[in-house]
């Protein structure tokens, strides 16, 4: 929360929040991925459903506030928020696949290419805003929603 009380999310956060949730459900992972992949046939019954679950998600995503630099309108965001979450489905293939890789250290190692700290420092987790959270520092009109 900012200093005047409104919830802020910073997408780069919750992007690694989820590979955290996911590494303690590696067996829900592996169902979803093996799903995904028999959907690929448009006579499976849950093919609509998994075509679908993307904008889906996205709508979620979109109703959120979150905290963005600038310069990162809604298209962008779309393209980033496909990019992202088509790496960790990347990941969590080759981490359901081989014992010996480590999700998390991977997904560490991704942050800075798909967030160049040049663009979001400030922007990609809270700790990084600590300073600005502070009486009457109100966060925000640096969010998505408040620019449309």
């Amino acid at each position: 929360m900012d200093g005047d009380g409104h919830r802020v999310y910073f997408y780069p956060h919750y992007c690694l929040n989820i590979a955290l949730y996911n590494l303690q459900r590696p067996e829900l992972v592996q169902l979803y991925s093996v799903l995904n992949g028999e959907v690929l046939s448009p006579e499976h019954p849950a093919h609509n459903f998994f075509i679908g679950r993307h904008n889906r998600h996205w709508e979620t995503i979109c109703s959120m506030n979150w905290l963005l630099p600038e310069g990162v309108d809604e298209e962008r965001f779309y393209n980033l928020y496909t990019l992202a979450m088509s790496t960790m489905d990347g990941l969590q293939y080759r981490w359901l696949c081989d014992d010996s890789f480590n999700l998390l250290e991977e997904r560490m190692n991704i942050p800075d290419i798909i967030f160049p700290p040049s663009v979001w420092g400030g922007f990609a987790d809270p700790s990084e805003r600590e300073n600005a959270i502070t009486p009457g520092k109100c966060l925000l009109p640096l969010t998505l929603s408040a620019r449309q």
